[in-house]
């Protein structure tokens, strides 16, 4: 986990110990996501973008999604990585 997203989550989930407090209730939309996902959606972003860059074009090539673009196939599914 990232250490600027710990120090969030126990400045607003945590006491003076540097223990979690369930007692707490805490809105999680709050806190920023994990660097590794931000940058899966960002590729994901990147993908639709360049597939709306292609729209007027009579036969565009369109690379498969699971190509490193933030997708992955589970089950017959494409689902977010």
């Amino acid at each position: 986990m990232d250490r600027l997203r710990c120090k969030m989550l126990l400045d607003k989930c945590g006491g003076n110990d540097m223990k979690f407090d369930p007692q707490k209730n805490v809105d999680l939309k709050t806190v920023p996501p994990l660097r590794v996902f931000f940058q899966e959606h960002i590729k994901r972003v990147i993908y639709q973008v360049a597939i709306w860059k292609r729209l007027c074009i009579h036969d565009p090539v369109i690379p498969p999604p699971t190509d490193d673009n933030g997708w992955v196939m589970v089950e017959q599914k494409i689902e977010p990585k």
